[in-house]
């Protein structure tokens, strides 16, 4: 559900609704099975999802931002560059096949 629902907002109540558990209860069987909040484990999902649009896709970094769920592109550049050590655009220029 959250892969499938990658660019745009979705409450943890509504996956743990659609999951038939409380939230605190989907909270904490998610952390205990991958070791990550499942609001870590969208933002990483989005970076890689995103990473492998930068490498393949030359479109602009605005709209890949949009594409992967982030508000805009500024804080896009910001999670990305957090989680790779690098920015979009330099990695594009690294990776770009």
């Amino acid at each position: 559900m959250l892969r499938a629902h990658l660019d745009k907002k979705i409450s943890l109540l509504r996956v743990a609704e659609a999951s038939r558990l409380s939230v605190s209860y989907f909270s904490r069987a998610f952390k205990d099975s991958t070791g990550i909040s499942p609001w870590q484990w969208l933002v990483a999902l989005r970076v890689e999802t995103a990473q492998n649009l930068v490498e393949n896709l030359q479109v602009p970094l605005a709209e890949i931002a949009y594409m992967c769920g982030f508000a805009d592109q500024s804080h896009f550049t910001r999670v990305f560059g957090r989680a790779l050590g690098r920015g979009p655009g330099a990695w594009r220029r690294e990776h770009s096949k």
